[in-house]
């Protein structure tokens, strides 16, 4: 799934597809990572499918995937979960 994302974030970088402001070149949602986007007239997809979270068994990344791109640290807030960095 990292490897998906870095993907998108590296075609947004080269500028082969819009983003939105502030989204740093990420995607939106692992949604967008499925369904793909447009390149010059060519659909790119970057995951054929959600993966299963091993932890909870679901597909149902949405609150985690939210909270990640908040990305707190970014303001200067320290992001700990059981006293580890949650955000390197």
């Amino acid at each position: 799934m990292r490897d998906a994302i870095d993907r998108y974030k590296d075609t947004a970088d080269r500028g082969a597809i819009q983003i939105k402001v502030g989204s740093e070149g990420y995607p939106p949602d692992l949604e967008t990572l499925v369904k793909g986007v447009d390149v010059g007239g060519k659909k790119i997809r970057f995951l054929r499918r959600i993966p299963t979270d091993p932890m909870t068994n679901s597909t149902e990344w949405d609150s985690m995937w939210r909270n990640a791109m908040t990305r707190p640290a970014a303001a200067g807030a320290q992001s700990t979960y059981l006293g580890h960095d949650i955000l390197t």
